[in-house]
């Protein structure tokens, strides 16, 4: 009795096994995008044109000459304080920007001086603008050039002109155009200015060097089309993200997947695959020029991620992840010191502060304890 039941047991493991693998394997391929897909279509999954990923015309564009281990740091920055910004801003949009996405409080030169001290395999840093350098890179540059040689301003011209309408002031655009950067290397990590790497660390926290793959970091996403209603931008990218696999491959359900706001690795050749498989929907979705809830805007590095996953370049780790994300505001200002003092003192791979602006001279204090 008891080796009938194990027997039941392993067939059953065994089928779930294989409902697994057909999940991430079979993927879709698509001639026309749907412009209006109402929710009952979204549930029915229609059938349509099935493609291997493996497919000649959809393999990935590897350079099998090129160094892997060469990886490159980018950053997307802007200074809301430069008059010349924030008139471009609103004659554009008629708005004015939120403090809490554009304000420059210092984050991404400490954000740098993290890399110099923790990241000796990173090879040169992009900082990507809107004509703008940083006040303290023109200053370190007269007295320490060697410490700036490696560190490079791109403008958004020369990545993004002609294919989208400039100026933008929507993140997700401007990541969609990054493997545009020239002599990026073919791996490469990419940080917003809020984000940290907390200690020393080598290119194994992102690479497995064994597989050779860059190692994702995911975490669960539940999604629910039948009660999704367009009102919150970030919420709306992730849904729209995540609904592009489930039409676009056979798959039972969406993916499910949302990115950890912290430095995430990225390939310029799943990049450019990405704009393959999804050409129109990412023309439509880097046609607006500021983030907005809206039925087509696409959350870039995450739609890469999910890729790399789905077709076997990316190692996929979910929900593991040292990160820490500090939020501050008014609503917690009592904890302020106590939760920087926790960074200071558990030093994580990674963390995350938002709006430090807020209270600028306790984050001064904390970036210089924390660099010392």
């Amino acid at each position: 009795m008891f080796h009938k039941w194990l027997l039941i047991l392993l067939i059953k493991l065994q089928k779930d096994n294989n409902e697994q693998k057909n999940n991430i394997n079979e993927v879709s391929n698509y001639k026309n995008v749907i412009e209006n897909k109402d929710k009952e279509d979204v549930i029915e999954n229609k059938d349509k044109d099935i493609i291997d990923i493996e497919d000649d015309n959809a393999m990935v564009d590897v350079d099998e000459n090129k160094d892997y281990n060469k990886i490159d740091a980018v950053y997307t920055w802007v200074n809301m304080n430069d008059e010349e910004w924030l008139n471009k801003f609103t004659s554009n949009t008629g708005l004015m920007p939120g403090a809490n996405r554009f304000y420059e409080n210092g984050e991404l030169e400490f954000s740098i001086r993290l890399i110099k001290k923790n990241c000796s395999f990173i090879r040169n840093i992009y900082i990507v603008t809107d004509n703008q350098i940083p006040n303290w890179l023109i200053n370190e540059e007269k007295e320490n050039q060697e410490w700036c040689s490696n560190i490079f301003i791109v403008d958004h011209k020369d990545i993004m002109e002609g294919q989208c309408p400039l100026p933008t002031f929507k993140s997700n655009t401007i990541e969609s155009y990054l493997h545009n950067i020239n002599g990026l290397s073919e791996n490469f990590l990419y940080f917003n200015d809020d984000c940290f790497i907390g200690r020393k660390c080598d290119i194994n926290t992102f690479i497995n060097q064994q597989s050779g793959k860059p190692i994702v970091r995911l975490k669960n996403y539940k999604i629910n089309p039948r009660f999704h209603n367009y009102t919150n931008s970030y919420k709306d990218d992730l849904y729209n993200t995540n609904m592009i696999f489930y039409r676009y491959k056979k798959l039972r359900k969406p993916p499910e997947y949302e990115s950890i706001h912290q430095v995430v690795i990225m390939s310029k050749s799943i990049c450019k695959l990405a704009w393959n498989i999804f050409e129109k929907e990412l023309n439509q979705s880097t046609s607006y020029q500021t983030r907005n809830p809206h039925k087509y805007t696409i959350h870039f590095t995450l739609l890469t991620q999910i890729l790399g996953v789905l077709n076997n370049t990316y190692e996929l780790q979910l929900n593991k992840y040292n990160i820490k994300h500090f939020f501050m505001n008014q609503n917690t200002s009592k904890n302020h010191i106590q939760v920087l003092n926790n960074l200071l003192y558990t030093k994580p791979h990674f963390f995350c502060i938002n709006s430090a602006h807020l209270f600028p001279k306790i984050f001064e204090v904390f970036k210089q304890k924390y660099l010392n």
